[in-house]
């Protein structure tokens, strides 16, 4: 186990339980020996004591710091969920709104998945090399070797992880049905996951890391942005190909993941005090679903590519600029984890 360092054999184990001290000779300082020296105990919260974490461990410690500012607040009243980021005064500001939408726009859009099943031959291998983590795509277009970017691959992994555990919590509060449950005739090449549709995991986690690697990398505004876009975009629309997701719940997650990556590079940049993040909502009311042929909305390709136009997607989602420079009443460091931060500079240093 982790816990256990370094392995011992067990005739290690057995000499150290016999002579209590393994050969150590003399005494320690502790019982009355000579001091080799003095130690002190480190600062509180010291990001150089998270260092000597292992990784899976310093993972556990970030999710921790990363939810502990967050809220995530159903509102039965407009049938919504938002996520929130709690200040140290008790502030709180959105970071993402969902709208569940009405039964009568999940059942038209059973046609469009019905549509899309025409693929499942063609993209099943991709399909199911896409049930675990992703990386290896997002490898192919930025070269993520490794033993030359093991701090890049730690903070987006911390980031998959963050975006999950989020994305479980939404699905969880709106409750939406897989289309098999509202169309028996859609039978999906997947097992349906135990849990609810929207906003689809997929998606959520495939727009973030995009939104990370278009970051971390500088390639914003440029072909390789393109490019990752492109691969999160067939990533969560090979999910409503395998019949276990409706477009909208890609348009959802699109939306909850490009904002959990502006706040995950928000609480990552001590240094970048201008860092902020967009609130997006998705909203789809009974209004809406008479102004729209649900069963012809789609996640478009176009929409996901065109990072000026970030209000498209059949009208669906908004976008309003949430300053961190407002959020604690002090400053925006307040809100950015020291942690995270020294993480996020260490990948920071593998991209030239």
């Amino acid at each position: 186990m982790l816990a256990d360092g370094i392995i011992r054999s067990r005739e290690i184990q057995q000499v150290l339980a016999a002579t209590n001290h393994g050969g150590a000779v003399g005494k320690s300082p502790q019982q009355g020996g000579n001091a080799n020296g003095s130690r002190k105990l480190p600062l509180l919260d010291d990001p150089n004591e998270a260092r000597k974490l292992g990784d899976d461990v310093r993972a556990k410690v970030l999710i921790a710091d990363l939810l502990s500012q967050l809220r995530v607040s159903p509102d039965p009243k407009s049938d919504s969920v938002t996520l929130e980021f709690v200040s140290e005064t008790r502030k709180r500001t959105s970071i993402s709104t969902i709208f569940r939408p009405p039964i009568e726009v999940f059942q038209a859009q059973c046609r469009a998945v019905t549509r899309w099943a025409e693929f499942r031959a063609e993209r099943a291998p991709e399909i199911l090399s896409q049930l675990g983590p992703q990386t290896a795509y997002f490898d192919a277009i930025l070269d993520l070797t490794p033993s030359r970017k093991p701090a890049t691959l730690e903070w987006y992994g911390v980031g998959m992880l963050f975006a999950s555990i989020v994305a479980q919590r939404m699905k969880q509060v709106l409750g939406c049905p897989r289309p098999s449950a509202l169309d028996a005739s859609i039978q999906p090449m997947l097992s349906n996951p135990p849990f609810s549709a929207m906003p689809s995991g997929h998606a959520t986690e495939a727009f973030m890391a995009a939104q990370l690697f278009t970051h971390i990398s500088g390639h914003k505004n440029d072909f390789t942005e393109t490019q990752l876009n492109a691969l999160a975009h067939r990533i969560a629309t090979n999910r409503v190909v395998a019949g276990v997701h409706y477009p909208i719940d890609s348009i959802a997650g699109w939306a909850l993941g490009r904002s959990l990556a502006e706040y995950f590079v928000a609480r990552s940049s001590a240094a970048e005090a201008d860092e902020d993040w967009n609130a997006r909502i998705f909203q789809c009311s009974q209004q809406q679903s008479k102004e729209h042929d649900y069963a012809n909305v789609d996640l478009e390709q176009r929409d996901v590519l065109d990072t000026s136009n970030p209000s498209s997607f059949a009208g669906l989602v908004k976008v309003t600029e949430t300053s961190m420079k407002v959020l604690s009443g002090r400053t925006a460091k307040a809100a950015q984890s020291s942690i995270l931060a020294d993480l996020y500079s260490r990948a920071l240093a593998e991209w030239p």
